[in-house]
């Protein structure tokens, strides 16, 4: 793994797609842009699709200020960010830089009442 010299983050250095480091380092500035930084299809204005709307919907209604990022409009964000976290899907959830989790792992930390709890510390 690599540190990010920016965020002092772990990431892996991921070869085989070509991917490098200065691309994982526009990704950890990204996510220092704010605590929770949403990767979303749209913007927090007009979501471009039902999760990215629902998890903006959520975060608004609960009170938590975010940064979001269109992917629709930067294609290297969202193979940038799927390539920080290893994960496939967008919507994704960071809080202070760390993954709280793709829609599905939203939703279910939502209807389980621990929002709250994910976005401390």
């Amino acid at each position: 793994s690599v540190l990010c010299r920016k965020c002092n983050v772990h990431m892996l250095k991921i070869f085989s797609r070509g991917y490098n480091i200065n691309a994982q380092e526009r990704i950890c500035s990204m996510l220092n842009r704010s605590k929770i930084v949403i990767f979303i299809r749209g913007n927090e204005r007009k979501p471009m699709c039902d999760h990215s709307r629902k998890v903006v919907s959520i975060l608004k209604e609960n009170g938590y200020k975010f940064e979001s990022i269109d992917v629709n409009k930067d294609y290297n964000a969202e193979a940038g960010i799927q390539e920080y976290s290893s994960r496939d899907g967008i919507p994704q959830v960071y809080y202070k830089s760390e993954l709280v989790g793709t829609y599905e792992e939203f939703m279910q930390i939502y209807e389980k009442g621990k929002l709250k709890e994910a976005f401390s510390g």
